[in-house]
């Protein structure tokens, strides 16, 4: 009984292109971008005593790559490589347009213990970029290859997060809650 409702819209989208410049270089690009939009709807059900959280969220990443391949000669090969991608997504927690007989209830926090809604984050926000540089540089003799090169990879991250959303009492211990002395 009740209700409950879930949607999700994902879509991806990619492309490449390889091209051959010379007879000793060739090229490698690549792109990607991926959304996924849902939302977990909230909901009440009958004969239960707590409320059915929902939320949603958005999530986009893009992917851009790009290789340059040199032979400097028949056994040497230079490869250089370029790469960014980003992931920003946002998280939403709410409530139900009837969240029940007592409405939105905060989170009471007794001595360690967290009692009642709200006690995750919600409406936070992601954004992370990873860059990544490297080159390297391969030899061929025979049925032998080496390979030496260098490879830079920054992770730059950032978070926003709200916790608690309707509020938060806190008691040292269950004495102070009977006694209602936050």
């Amino acid at each position: 009984r009740g209700s409950h409702e879930s949607t999700s819209d994902t879509g991806l989208t990619m492309g490449k292109l390889d091209l051959k410049l010379s007879d000793t270089q060739d090229v490698a690009i690549r792109v990607s971008y991926k959304k996924d939009r849902s939302d977990t709807g909230a909901g009440w059900r009958e004969g239960q005593t707590g409320f059915l959280g929902g939320g949603g969220g958005d999530d986009r990443d893009l992917g851009v790559a790009f290789r340059l391949n040199t032979f400097l000669s028949r056994t040497t090969l230079n490869e250089s490589r370029v790469g960014f991608s980003r992931r920003f997504y946002t998280e939403k927690l709410y409530q139900s347009e009837h969240p029940g007989p007592l409405g939105p209830r905060p989170t009471v926090r007794i001595g360690g213990s967290n009692f009642g809604q709200g006690q995750g984050k919600a409406n936070s926000i992601h954004d992370q970029r990873y860059y990544i540089v490297a080159d390297s540089l391969s030899f061929y003799r025979g049925k032998h290859a080496f390979k030496v090169g260098a490879e830079v990879e920054i992770n730059d991250s950032w978070e926003d997060s709200r916790f608690f959303w309707n509020g938060i009492f806190y008691f040292a211990a269950r004495a102070a809650f009977t006694r209602n002395e936050p």
